[in-house]
C-alpha cells in the first residue's frame, strides 16, 4: 500500500478543509489509485476511486474511535 499526502497546510492544527491522503495499491512497480482519505477537524472522509469529497463516506471522530476500540 502506498499512502501519500496530496495537500498539506503549513498550520499545525487541522482546519475544516483538512489534510488529503492519496491511497494507492502498488503492484509490479505500478500504482493503482484506490481512493482518497480526508482527515478534518470534525471527521474522516473516504472517497473510493475518483469520488469527490462531497460524495465521500463520512465518519465522525467519535464513531471512528468507538469502531477502533471494538477491534
Amino acid at each position: 500500500m502506498k499512502v501519500a499526502i496530496k495537500t498539506l497546510s503549513v498550520q499545525m492544527d487541522i482546519k475544516n478543509n483538512g489534510v488529503e491522503f492519496a491511497i494507492s495499491e502498488t503492484k509490479n512497480k505500478k500504482d493503482k489509485h484506490l481512493g482518497d482519505l480526508y482527515v478534518t477537524r470534525a471527521n474522516l472522509i473516504w472517497c473510493e476511486g475518483k469520488t469527490t469529497k462531497d460524495n465521500g463516506k463520512k465518519v465522525s471522530w467519535e464513531k471512528f474511535r468507538a469502531w477502533m476500540l471494538e477491534q
